[in-house]
């Protein structure tokens, strides 16, 4: 008897301090593991609009290219493309972007610079902010030696 005495205090549960500790602890392991996860969440959605950004640059620079120097030299100085969409945010919206194209021949070389910009408003942690990208090049006009 006396052994199944001692058993049943053995198992008599954990005290309210101990749950307390054990709660505090836990809490002190979750709430930095959370926001880490957060954080890599917002990166991941950043940086896959970042890539899809730069996609659309790429794409631009190229149609350019296959224009040829001679039709990108007719254009504006600053031609906003248009206005497009990059993949869906967190509440399954596309988000708008605009494209703009700046071409400029600085020093009278003949040498056209070509920059694209994209912009766009992204939603991080609950503030809106705008975030660019943005490549340049040059163009030549083709000259045939003999």
């Amino acid at each position: 008897m006396k052994i199944l005495s001692k058993l049943r205090k053995q198992n008599s549960g954990f005290t309210l301090a101990e749950v307390l500790v054990a709660t505090i602890i836990s809490a002190l392991v979750i709430i930095p593991t959370l926001s880490t996860y957060l954080m890599g969440r917002v990166g991941t959605e950043v940086a896959k609009h970042r890539t899809q950004a730069m996609n659309v640059i790429r794409a631009r620079i190229e149609y350019l290219e296959s224009k040829g120097y001679n039709y990108v030299n007719q254009l504006p100085y600053e031609d906003w493309y248009q206005k497009m969409e990059l993949d869906e945010n967190e509440e399954g919206e596309a988000i708008p972007c605009w494209v703009d194209t700046i071409v400029m021949d600085s020093d009278g070389d003949d040498l056209l610079e070509v920059e694209v910009w994209i912009f766009w408003q992204e939603n991080r942690m609950g503030e809106d902010d705008w975030v660019w990208e943005s490549v340049m090049t040059f163009m030549a006009p083709t000259r045939v030696f003999e």
